[in-house]
């Protein structure tokens, strides 16, 4: 991650990026705390709905306050997988672990449905039918793959005996409540679809404002598709919350519209700043009450 952010700041030229930022109006500034504060409240909200749907209850507050916890350890973890403590942090609300693992599995799985949709949009725009073809049968094998793992139960044996091991009776119950959503709660899976979809215009509308105010016109729905394709990049364990990987293909994406590479690296590092420190500063915070320490007493219990 830190090689390729280096690499992209050395590449474009660190005082045409000092430049940028002295020029932008003050009030573009704000706009840098949208998508991470944006993702948070939306992201909760989901949760929330599918946490409803299997009788589990928990305030909007206290989970807005676990899932910005969750959120800013996946931005120190590769894949994101520091999402993954919100499983934990749910269980000291009382709700089991094989419910919350269920409502983040679902979400996870409709929020890569998504991504891989728009994501495929922008793969035929910028190359072409023959690679969306490609990319479409990866993606269909991959959620293919997902699917298997979680409905054919030898599967669901070799993970509980090689992955979860001595922990796998913490997660009792988190296929039969997938089922339960999948089968008979079908309104908050299309609910979350909305809202997923919702977050990535929102997020992608914030994009196309910072460019107009560097007289850019980009399509939404363009953007839209960079940010899918830039958001799947992360989900790959590869960096550290797909840091520097996210924003090197954004800024080839961008470059082949013809927008200057310097504006896109100037924007992109404005974004991660802005989450890194935010999440810094969540987690100094909550140290005492949430580290990797008592992660692992709460799943111990």
């Amino acid at each position: 991650s830190i090689v390729l952010i280096t690499f992209l700041i050395f590449k474009i030229d660190f005082h045409q990026i000092i430049i940028l930022l002295q020029g932008m109006n003050p009030t573009i500034y704000v706009y840098f705390l949208i998508p991470f504060l944006l993702a948070i409240f939306l992201n909760s909200i989901k949760i929330q709905f599918l946490l409803i749907a299997l009788k589990a209850k928990i305030n909007l507050s206290g989970l807005l306050k676990l899932k910005l916890t969750s959120r800013s350890f996946s931005l120190f973890f590769p894949g994101q997988l520091g999402e993954l403590s919100l499983v934990p942090l749910l269980k000291m609300k009382e709700i089991p672990m094989g419910k919350s693992l269920a409502t983040v599995t679902i979400d996870k799985m409709i929020s890569l449905l998504v991504l891989m949709t728009f994501a495929s949009y922008g793969f035929f725009i910028f190359f072409g039918k023959a690679t969306l073809w490609r990319v479409m049968f990866l993606f269909i094998g991959i959620l293919l793959l997902l699917i298997l793992l979680i409905a054919y139960s030898p599967f669901r044996r070799l993970i509980k005996k090689y992955i979860l091991r001595k922990y796998s009776t913490l997660f009792r119950g988190c296929h039969s409540y997938v089922l339960l959503i999948v089968q008979k709660r079908k309104r908050v899976i299309f609910l979350n679809l909305f809202i997923t979809t919702l977050w990535l215009a929102i997020t992608s509308l914030v994009i196309q404002i910072i460019l107009q105010h560097f007289l850019i016109d980009v399509n939404l729905l363009i953007i839209m598709s960079i940010q899918a394709v830039g958001a799947l990049s992360a989900v790959i364990p590869i960096s550290i919350s797909g840091v520097g990987v996210r924003e090197s293909i954004a800024v080839f994406l961008f470059s082949k519209l013809g927008v200057d590479p310097s504006i896109i690296v100037t924007m992109l590092l404005m974004f991660l700043c802005v989450s890194h420190l935010i999440s810094a500063m969540t987690i100094i915070v909550v140290s005492k009450e949430y580290n990797l320490v008592t992660l692992k007493k709460i799943i111990e219990k």
